[in-house]
């Protein structure tokens, strides 16, 4: 009799949700722990995206927490009450890393990092080119906030809508960057007057008082957001990212509304150009080109301390 051929071997493989779960186990992790210290909701948008940027970048899997619990209510560290698209899952945290990386307190300043093995990364990392592409289209305001912005903007949607961040409170006394003069604001509504025969300014400030006082955001078409509603800042900031086309004037919060708001709709964002000139305490820290899109223009005004 001629010998019968051996049954083929199928060769073995896990399924495809358990190949996956195998890959993401054997991944090493960057852990980034968000801390009060460093700022508010819009310096904390930053770190958190920056941080899962670099993650994916170096097919690392993220665990992101903070150091204040992020408590039920707290904007800070609970992005999930006002985002979609945030990461929460985190369930290697383990004990700390023995490999710790900052960005060296470079602020706005886009680094090259090299990771090897679980890493604990830390620092402001304020630049959206440690961002993952696709970030806009999952890190989203909740419908709710949306249609509360929405709801807000209704009366103006037959004009242009032009949302304008007017950065005051610390920054006013700390000596960290520059706030814009008063012609900042008259050159931006003056530009933005000009191209549009309809146009509305929606105005968010944590100083709506101080804003009514000045001339130039008097005007019938001016509109200043009444901080006695008692809006969460990421409510206010979804008022601003409603609009058609925004003014960032200084800080991290107006940024992050001209990026997920009139940036990605196509809209213009004009930013004050000298916000960093005299930096006087991280004074050579930033980079303008790591922290302010191409896209978007800087406008300058007069040196007054109006």
């Amino acid at each position: 009799l001629s010998p019968q051929p051996s049954p083929r071997k199928t060769p073995h493989t896990s399924p495809p949700k358990a190949a996956a779960a195998a890959e993401a186990e054997a991944a090493s992790v960057l852990h980034f722990q968000i801390k009060k210290s460093k700022g508010r909701l819009g310096n904390h948008l930053f770190q958190h995206a920056s941080a899962l940027g670099l993650a994916a970048s170096h097919e690392m899997t993220p665990c992101l927490t903070n150091d204040w619990g992020g408590e039920e209510g707290d904007e800070r560290g609970n992005f999930a009450l006002y985002f979609d698209g945030v990461h929460t899952d985190c369930n290697r945290w383990g004990p700390p890393p023995q490999v710790r990386v900052g960005d060296r307190g470079k602020f706005a300043t886009f680094l090259s990092f090299a990771f090897d093995g679980d890493t604990e990364l830390t620092g402001w990392l304020q630049s959206y080119k440690y961002f993952d592409s696709q970030l806009r289209d999952t890190f989203r305001f909740k419908q709710s906030i949306v249609t509360e912005a929405e709801a807000y903007l209704q009366p103006f949607q037959s004009f242009t809508t032009i949302g304008i961040h007017s950065r005051r409170g610390d920054m006013v006394s700390n000596g960290k960057i520059q706030i814009p003069p008063a012609q900042y604001f008259r050159n931006t509504i003056a530009y933005f007057r000009s191209k549009y025969a309809l146009v509305q300014f929606v105005v968010v400030s944590e100083d709506p008082i101080w804003c009514s006082e000045q001339e130039f955001f008097l005007a019938d078409d001016v509109h200043i957001v009444n901080r006695s509603k008692h809006h969460a800042p990421a409510e206010d900031m979804a008022i601003l990212s409603g609009c058609d086309h925004m003014v960032v004037s200084a800080g991290t919060f107006g940024w992050w509304a001209a990026y997920l708001g009139a940036d990605a709709k196509g809209g213009e964002v004009l930013y004050y150009d000298s916000e960093f000139k005299n930096w006087t305490i991280t004074s050579g820290l930033v980079v303008l080109a790591d922290y302010f899109p191409e896209r978007w223009v800087g406008f300058g005004g007069v040196n007054e301390t109006t």
